[in-house]
């Protein structure tokens, strides 16, 4: 039950983040898409699994040692904020999504806005793919975007999972678009 609940905010979710035939443009083809990795939110989501757990103990131990029932205050408190951690967490992942199109590369930003910044491939001057020793061990990366005449890079697709397959996408993108 809760399992498909879950599944169906994250899909209400996807929906709202997807690319609308609006956003493409004339004959645009959408080619991948992409949130950032979970492994960017694993700290807050671990720590707010951890509060939950104290929180838990400690209501436990109130209820069990017939305390002030004013001591419950604490767990309540360390409930909330982890549920606001986790609120954050979901916000901060869905609020980003990359997409990357036959005519460019996009970055959407918001959910309940939206904020579209996109550099087309003739504009590209170069494309730079980072992994730190941790996200080369759960296999994500960045990728860095320099536009030609810009005053430094103009587009950043953050902990991207398997950041190989869109940087070679980009790349195969730029010398097919750089032929023609």
């Amino acid at each position: 039950m809760i399992t498909k609940t879950i599944e169906n905010i994250t899909k209400k979710i996807e929906d709202i983040t997807k690319m609308e035939g609006d956003d493409l443009l004339p004959g645009e083809k959408l080619l991948y898409n992409s949130f950032p990795s979970w492994y960017s939110e694993a700290s807050t989501l671990i720590l707010s699994g951890v509060a939950l757990i104290i929180a838990f103990l400690v209501t436990l131990y109130v209820l069990l040692a017939k305390i002030s029932s004013f001591v419950l205050f604490v767990p309540g408190v360390m409930l909330f904020a982890s549920i606001l951690m986790v609120w954050m967490s979901v916000n901060s992942h869905y609020s980003v999504r990359y997409f990357i199109t036959s005519e460019r590369i996009l970055k959407r930003r918001g959910l309940l806005s939206k904020h579209l910044d996109g550099v087309p491939y003739n504009k590209i001057q170069n494309i730079e793919m980072h992994k730190k020793l941790g996200e080369k061990l759960v296999d994500i990366g960045d990728i860095f975007i320099d536009v030609a005449g810009g005053p430094g890079l103009e587009l950043v697709l953050n902990n991207l999972p398997d950041p190989e397959k869109p940087h070679r996408l980009i790349n195969d993108m730029m010398m097919s678009k750089n032929r023609l």
